[in-house]
């Protein structure tokens, strides 16, 4: 005992000696922040280009792209020069020039690349990786780039106005692929989709790759570009890099930002995903880059990345059918085969979801004879078909077929752009007939797409039949033939069937992962590990990998992963596996809970796993997800004697061995939270730290390499306090929790950035305390005074904003810089990683919007559930089931979407609980509760007066808790009087006050915001610098519009009908009795909130409806069925006369057989009044290019509505019909109408 007593006093002795010295380093800045991002070899892997690269895979020299030129129209490229250009695009003596020609197309002094998107995209398309050792490489490393920039001399981009010019320069130099990563303009078939429809239809050989945009995940959201029909369309599907992006979590999950189609005519858009969510590609020295594990490189992400991925899987299968009897093949064909053998779910392509793009897939099944190509290069006239067998020996495997053609342009503004039409049927054995892009099987002909597909799930084995029929050819899409003919290409066959390899045996049979044994077929195993042909046999056939199996042969594609420092995380994707080093860290994997874990040898799960341990794992490649994981370490624990960073040697305590340690060896801090507020614990408090953060006298925990016994891994151990501040006395602070801490002597102290005294603590500061072990003493303290916790809502693309609501139920935003700390799992990240619906706590620059640190999780479940009572004693909200949640200060709690104390909720309320993660049981972030089923709001009447310089609330109430939100988020109680009268005086200064009326007993809710200075509010966080952002505002400020529950305004959504209804109705000040209820056969599903008001709108004369006596309210309202609702409303109100506008048609018959005269119209609108329109001509249409396009029965409105001055074009010249009105048109309009 007396031995084990003097050890303990003398290392208590060292360890407070040590903690003086430790004190500087505790109280340091941390570092910049970390990298973020995606890289390329995942890209490759997951569309399978990496393999088809092997030598002898496919063919003997691989396929990489090799005599393809693929043509690049985008920013600029590096520097501007082909002599002094970025590693990767260099040329290789012998060969083709990788850069063929480098050339500004919009009158700048050289094609250089100030923006980095230009360079980003080459290196993804053709990049030899030689910055990287071959690590990111592109897609088709062999091909050549032919450059065009677009950049003008002030560095915007600049397209040339007749594409044909770009496109032509480019095909005489032999270019046949042509990526564009850019676009723009309304989602319709403009003059620029024209062009390109018709330089393809000119040159069908030549294919270009437009992304579909960025606008997602609205739909309709496309660009003009990609309402192209002859050009292969790219959205984004996700990568997999789960601890860089929240878009790279699933391959097999479409973006979000992704543009959605359908095309403005209703055609089916994109054509095809491909990954495109924050790629790692070649950096323009120009820029700066973002990616610390190599600077020669850069991240970026979004349609054009994925549009470029695609480029490169163009030139790899263009290379292929070269060699293959297609020596100029046909852009319709390569296109056609990538659609057909794309990865889809197992029930198929549907119209929102095209899907992925299969290269591997594709060609294997080229390769192995299951997919067929067909050119019908010598067209078919009207009436004519072309019939196809194929034979189905196994129903494995879905039967595929896609007919692609490149049709004639139409005129730009074509209401319908598809000019010739093509059938595609399949006949199956037992006479049943599918036909083309009829994916609910209602045997309905595409009249819209000149791009079809008919996929069978489980075809019967037998003979079927692919008939492709001419229905119209309208224009001779082959000059020279005697009759008017289409050509078209058509793939049609099996995609190989795919499998997951669980293991192999040493007589050559393989064990797939569902429990098929598979032996290998006559033509024998072809096994490629990380991009090499490898042995095929049990040694080297890995777990994980990805397996296809063809008649001839069995192919297996797998990839290795090799880490140190690894860590494995509990998150809600399931285990993920991360470098714990920033500045090694590559983005992690999921682990697949089919495979296997083992650690130095023993069969264990992942909460067995410590940190630091080091790692060797096989991939699946596909779906990216680790399958078999080898971990091992060695640890060692106790207190640094001695380091030295220059010899990367350290020792321990009691130990006379040195340790090495790696160049890259991971450092964090590994904290046991002796005390912190129940809002702070799913958080924590972690820190950066690296080698000069070690000093003598840390308690540490070294992870040593089991082979090599250098040190991989090292924890510093801290004891930490974290919570508010409710008292300063002397040297000694009380927290929230009411436990003391002691300052230790000379520990330093921060707040707000700056060296403070304890003097200079005050009341509510948030602080972290880094305690001496074992004790109270404060050896390092760290304060904010501006902290926030809340919901994160919406990133800005650049993550250098960010939007959250905050636990006052307060909408707030904040600027992210180089300097804010962004923290998750514990580890440094960075903004990349933040996502809408993340929890965060937040440390921002007092007085500013600027935040210093972020602490972001996500949230460990969201649950619906019956209240069934609050200890505020406690903090614990019980529910009906018997659960019980903790409810902190920090829990935003709502009623109908109002904040309100959780003590004032009534039992057996429906509530809609989020939870993140806690010690002993779910923390709360948010308690959603709805009112008892018809439950009346309580009245509440205030009046705003001004007295002795102070605002006075007065007025009454029939609830009986009424509070007071203030602009800073401060929630009071109100007292109500006797008969519910109530008076409250408002300190002087503030701009806004919310006034929340609660009836305890019905649950009945209501609030009033009041404006207590007259000023106009500032508006919706996402109209800001819109186009119509003064007519929103002014629209909200009177009551006319409103936004959604995150903040938003939308303005780009289109509008209903029972949305336009309401807005009409309130600008007419109509009165709404409630209970009404509108005569309309679908009036059930008119929303509660929108009867009454649909109901007047109908005895006013405002809507009529449907012939079937229906109203439709979900319907949106097109632009024309909007000028005829708003000439109609300025009739009733007396401020459109009766007339005759000029250029509009006289009454007519709709498609619906319904008239279009003076009360309805073809969209069940009312119908078109009249009126002189003195500002035109008696005799002419009102000026816009597409007036042949408005219906008839529209006309009439659409003139009085421009004469009125309400209604201009979406375009110069463009009235646009049948797009959709938008929210921001609606409230313009409206404005131009008071």
């Amino acid at each position: 005992m007396g031995k084990s007593l003097h050890n303990t006093r003398s290392a208590t002795r060292i360890l407070i000696l040590i903690l003086l010295l430790l004190i500087p380093i505790l109280a340091g800045r941390p570092p910049a922040l970390g990298i973020r991002g995606f890289l390329n070899d995942r890209a490759a892997d997951i569309i399978g280009a990496r393999p088809l690269a092997a030598p002898g895979l496919v063919v003997p020299e691989g396929l990489t792209g090799k005599g393809e030129i693929v043509g690049l129209a985008d920013s600029g490229l590096d520097a501007g020069s082909v002599d002094d250009i970025h590693p990767d695009l260099h040329s290789t003596p012998g060969q083709m020039p990788k850069v063929v020609m480098l050339k500004s197309w919009a009158g700048r002094e050289k094609a250089d690349d100030p923006i980095g998107h230009g360079t980003h995209l080459a290196g993804i398309i053709a990049g030899s990786g030689a910055a990287s050792g071959g690590q990111y490489r592109g897609i088709a490393p062999g091909a050549s780039i032919y450059f065009q920039g677009l950049l003008d001399k002030e560095g915007a981009l600049s397209p040339p106005g007749d594409l044909a010019s770009l496109f032509r320069a480019a095909y005489d130099a032999g270019v046949r692929i042509h990526v564009d990563g850019w676009g723009g303009g309304p989602n319709a078939y403009r003059d620029v989709s024209a062009q390109i429809d018709a330089f393809v239809r000119q040159n069908p050989d030549f294919l270009p790759i437009f992304g579909a945009g960025n606008g997602g995940p609205v739909q309709g959201s496309l660009t003009a570009e990609a309402n192209s029909k002859n050009a292969l369309v790219i959205g984004a599907s996700e990568s997999v890099r789960p601890a860089f992006s929240p878009d790279a979590n699933d391959a097999h999950r479409q973006a979000d930002f992704s543009s959605r189609g359908p095309a403005g005519d209703g055609r089916l858009r994109p054509d095809l995903l491909a990954p495109g969510s924050a790629l790692v590609s070649t950096r323009s020295r120009l820029v700066d880059s973002n990616f610390p594990a190599n600077q020669q490189y850069t991240v970026m992400g979004g349609t054009s990345q994925a549009a470029a991925v695609a480029g490169g899987a163009a030139a790899v299968l263009r290379q292929y059918l070269r060699g293959n009897g297609f020596p100029d093949p046909p852009a319709a064909l390569m296109k056609a085969a990538l659609v057909n053998a794309a990865w889809t779910p197992q029930e198929g392509p549907t119209a929102a979801f095209p899907g992925i793009l299969d290269l591997a897939g594709t060609i294997l099944a080229l390769e192995e004879g299951t997919m067929h190509l067909a050119d019908g290069n010598r067209g078919l006239g009207e009436g004519q078909e072309a019939t196809f067998q194929f034979q189905v020996t196994d129903s494995g495997a879905p039967l595929r077929a896609t007919l692609a053609w490149t049709d004639p342009a139409p005129a730009p503004g074509a209401t319908t752009a598809l000019v010739n039409d093509l059938d595609l049927t399949v006949i199956a054995p037992d006479g049943r007939t599918y036909a083309g892009n009829d994916f609910a099987g209602e045997g309905q002909l595409d009249r819209r797409n000149n791009l079809e597909k008919v996929y069978i799930k489980n075809p019967t084995p037998g003979t079927y039949t692919i008939k492709v029929k001419a229905a119209a050819v309208r224009k001779n899409a082959l000059p020279g033939n005697p009759v008017p003919a289409q050509d078209f290409a058509l793939a049609y066959g099996q995609p190989l069937e795919r499998g997951v390899v669980a293991g192999a045996t040493a007589d050559g049979r393989v064990t797939l992962s569902d429990g098929r044994t598979i032996t290998a077929p006559s033509g024998g195993i072809k096994n490629c590990v990380d991009g090499a042909i490898a042995p095929a046999d049990a040694a080297y056939i890995l777990p994980g990998a990805d397996a296809y199996l063809g008649p001839r042969t069995l192919y297996i594609v797998a990839r290795r992963w090799q880490a140190a420092g690894v860590q494995a995380l509990a998150t809600s994707g399931g285990a993920l596996f991360l470098e714990i080093n920033s500045q090694a860290r590559t983005g992690g994997y999921y682990f697949n809970t089919a495979g296997s874990l083992a650690l130095n040898g023993r069969p264990v799960g992942v909460a067995d796993l410590q940190p630091g341990f080091d790692l060797a794992a096989t991939i699946n490649p596909s779906t990216g997800t680790l399958w078999q994981v080898r971990a091992g370490y060695q640890e060692k624990e106790g207190f640094l004697a001695y380091v030295n960073l220059a010899k990367r040697e350290l020792r321990i305590l009691g130990d006379d061995r040195s340790y090495s340690f790696s160049p890259r060896v991971a450092v964090t801090f590994a904290d046991s939270l002796v005390e912190a507020a129940p809002a702070d614990l799913p958080y924590g408090a972690a820190d950066r730290a690296d080698p000069s953060t070690l000093v003598p006298g840390m308690a540490v925990r070294l992870v040593l390499d089991p082979e090599t016994g250098q040190v991989q891994y090292i924890a510093v151990k801290r004891e930490l306090a974290l919570g508010t501040i409710a008292g300063v006395k002397g040297d000694t602070l009380t927290l929230a929790t009411g436990t003391d801490y002691t300052l230790f002597p000379g520990a330093p102290v921060r707040r707000d950035g700056r060296e403070a005294g304890v003097a200079d603590l005050q009341p509510g500061d948030w602080v972290i305390l880094n305690l001496m072990p074992g004790s109270h003493q404060i050896i390092a303290l760290t304060a904010y005074s501006n902290v926030t916790y809340g919901r994160v809502l919406y990133l800005s693309g650049d993550r250098h904003s960010l939007y959250l609501m905050d636990c006052t139920n307060q909408f707030r935003s904040y600027n992210l810089d180089d300097s804010t700390r962004v923290f998750r799992w514990g580890l440094p990240v960075s903004a990349a990683t933040l996502s809408p619906g993340d929890w965060v706590r937040l440390t921002a620059v007092p007085g500013e919007t600027t935040a210093w640190r972020v602490d972001a999780v996500s949230p460990a479940g969201e649950v619906d559930r019956v209240l069934a009572g609050v200890d505020g004693e406690k903090g614990l909200l019980r529910t009906a089931d018997g659960s019980t949640y903790t409810l902190t200060s920090r829990t935003l709690v709502t009623l109908n979407g109002y904040r309100v104390a959780a003590a004032d909720l009534p039992a057996w309320l429906p509530v809609s609980l989020t939870l993140l993660e806690g010690p002993e049981r779910p923390i709360l972030a948010r308690v959603a509760a709805s009112s008892f089923p018809g439950s009346q709001p309580p009245r509440l009447e205030v009046s705003v007066l001004q007295s002795a310089g102070e605002v006075v609330l007065k007025g009454t109430t029939s609830a009986d808790r009424l509070y007071l939100q203030h602009d800073n988020g401060a929630q009071e109680v109100v007292p109500v009087g006797t008969g519910g009268s109530f008076q409250w005086r408002v300190p002087t200064g503030e701009k806004n006050v919310l006034l929340i009326a609660l009836d305890r007993t019905t649950s009945g809710v209501t609030g009033q915001k009041l404006d207590l200075t007259s000023i106009q509010d500032e508006g919706f966080w996402d109209t800001r610098g819109h186009w119509a952002e003064n007519d929103i505002n002014k629209m909200a400020a009177r009551g006319l519009v409103a936004g959604y529950e995150d903040g938003s305004f939308r303005p780009d959504n289109p509008v209903t009908r029972v949305e336009l209804i309401a807005f009409l109705v309130r600008l007419a000040g109509w009165r709404v009795p409630a209970g009404s209820q509108p005569d309309f056969t679908d009036r059930q599903i008119i929303p509660d909130w929108a009867r009454a008001t649909v109901a007047v709108a109908l005895e006013r004369g405002l809507v009529s409806g449907y012939p079937d006596g229906s109203f439709r309210p979900g319907q949106v309202v097109s632009r024309v069925e909007a000028a005829a609702f708003f000439t109609r409303y300025l009739e009733i109100a007396g401020k459109l006369p009766s007339g005759s506008a000029p250029g509009a048609s006289g009454p007519a018959t709709s498609s619906s057989g319904t008239t279009a005269a003076s009360n309805s119209a073809s969209a069940g609108t009312a119908g078109p009044g009249s009126r002189s329109a003195g500002a035109l001509s008696s005799s002419q249409p009102p000026p816009f290019t597409d007036w042949d396009s408005v219906p008839v029965w529209g006309r009439e409105a659409v003139a009085r509505a421009y004469a009125a001055g309400l209604m201009g074009g979406m375009a110069p010249g463009v009235f646009a019909p049948l797009s959709p009105l938008t929210r921001a048109q609606a409230a313009a309009i409206m404005a131009r109408m008071l």
